[in-house]
Order: C-alpha cells, then sequence, then structure tokens
C-alpha cells in the first residue's frame, strides 16, 4: 500500500492508501553485463547467473490466474540503481550485483534490495531495481547450493514479489516471508499465499489468462551482436515520470526507502 492507516508510515491528511501496483502488466527487466565475480560460476555474467535470473522471474510468470508477465530486455552496462526525475530523465529495471560498498546500499545482513518507485497519489510503479549483495555472501546456483552460499534463486523469487508490488507476509512457509537463511532454497516456489498475492492485483480475469497488456514503447536500447537471447543491450533507458515517491523493499529480508523509508 502507498500508506497505512497507522503506524509510521501512516497516511497523511487527505491520502488515501492505494495498491501499489504497474499499470502495465508487461514489464521489461535488464541484467547488468557485468554479472558477478563472487558466485560458483565462472567470473562475470555467465550462462548460469543469467538463466537462474530468468527462472526466477519464470516462477511469477508461470501462476495461471495473473496477467503479470516479466521479460528478459537484454543485457545492460547501467550500473546504478536509481529513479531519475525531470525532464528527459532515463529510467529502466534493473538487476546488479553489488560486490563493494554494500554498506551504502542496506546492511550487511541483507541479501538484496528492491528500490520500487510508484507514485503516492495513485500506487502506480515507474521504475523497480533488484541489487544482489555479492560482497559479503557467495551467491551459488547449483543444486546442493555450496556451504555458507546464498542461493540466487530463492533470494530473487522473493525480491521479484516486492518489484510487482507485493509486501512480506507473516506466512512462513511463503516466498514473501521477511527472512531466509543461508543455503535456503524453499523460497524458489510460490506459496499459495504469494498466488493469491500476484493473483489479486493482477488477475488474468480482467483480459484473459494468457493476455499481457504491453507498455508502451518507453524503452530504447541498440542491438548487440553478440547478444543471443532475442534482447537488447540497453544503454539508454526510458524516460521518467515526475512526482515519485520511492518505495524500497530489502529481501534477506529487511527493507530500506527513499523519501518514505521503509523497512520489512
Amino acid at each position: 500500500m502507498t500508506c497505512y492507516e497507522t503506524g509510521p508510515y501512516a497516511c497523511r491528511t487527505g491520502e488515501t492508501p492505494k495498491p501499489v501496483v504497474w499499470p502495465y502488466a508487461c514489464q521489461p527487466y535488464y541484467v547488468n553485463e557485468i554479472g558477478t565475480s563472487n558466485a560458483d560460476t565462472p567470473a562475470g555474467l555467465s550462462d548460469d547467473l543469467l538463466d537462474a535470473v530468468k527462472l526466477s522471474f519464470e516462477e511469477w510468470n508461470q501462476v495461471g490466474c495473473s496477467r503479470m508477465q516479466m521479460n528478459f530486455g537484454g543485457r545492460t552496462d547501467v550500473t546504478e540503481a536509481r529513479f531519475n526525475q525531470g525532464p528527459g530523465a532515463q529510467n529502466l529495471n534493473l538487476v546488479v550485483w553489488r560486490e563493494e560498498n554494500w554498506n551504502q546500499v542496506a546492511s550487511n545482513s541483507t541479501f538484496a534490495l528492491t528500490s520500487v518507485s510508484y507514485n503516492p497519489n495513485t500506487g502506480e510503479i515507474a521504475d523497480a531495481d533488484i541489487e544482489i549483495n555479492a560482497e559479503i555472501y557467495t551467491i551459488s546456483v547449483v543444486d546442493p547450493v555450496e556451504a555458507n552460499a546464498v542461493d540466487l534463486r530463492n533470494t530473487l523469487v522473493h525480491e521479484i514479489g516486492h518489484f510487482i508490488g507485493l509486501d512480506h507476509t507473516p506466512v512462513e512457509e511463503a516466498t514473501m516471508y521477511r527472512s531466509a537463511d543461508i543455503g535456503e532454497t524453499e523460497k524458489r516456489t510460490l506459496h499459495q499465499d504469494d498466488i493469491d498475492g500476484i493473483c489479486h492485483i493482477y488477475p488474468a480475469s480482467e483480459i484473459g489468462a494468457s493476455a499481457c497488456d504491453e507498455p508502451p514503447e518507453d524503452v530504447r536500447c541498440v542491438n548487440c551482436d553478440d547478444d543471443d537471447n532475442g534482447g537488447c543491450c540497453a544503454t539508454t533507458p526510458a524516460p521518467a515520470p515526475t512526482g515519485l515517491a520511492w518505495l524500497i523493499g530489502a529481501g534477506g529480508l529487511l527493507l530500506a526507502a527513499g523519501w518514505r523509508r521503509r523497512r520489512f
């Protein structure tokens, strides 16, 4: 929600709480081309690392009662997870690994952080970025998960829930539960509570189970000769709307936020 009746995130005078949702249920995401050197895969954006990212998004895409689809847009050289405002400002939905200065992003106990920019008057999301803590933790994409490593899919499937506007749940078995253990893999697979959440805010019944309302053509990108994934390497992302507040969700699973600082 954009705000609550009581508590530290209470609605301001005259403000009405609204769900935080994407206005279009087809959203591209881009993966930083640098990847990480702190994983149990070859350094960089290896095929295994990229496949783990894609599988994490597909876990949400395959929910039959929801129309929400998040599609791989390509590799990108963009490294900043931020929302730019003002005339000509550019944005894209980013997945990026951080190998230094994580304490400037979130606490060391946080596996990942998802920043969601939304309009507090409407609840419409304009931008979402996921930062993964590869400074403090070794990232794992293999089975079984390496000792003392953090499973990438376990972390990302949770973070993608924030990406689409979901908050934490008190259901301990659910992917969107606020905490996770080193080496945990249970959150790779959605619980019925998670499915109920995405289907409530992006119901397939509104436009048909297989339909997908495409966003406008607002992501500029250039084709890359070595991109074999049918996408593009984004170097110039989409222009930003203005007048937005921030909702920042953290996986690992805490939450922080910009203008309205929230911790889950």
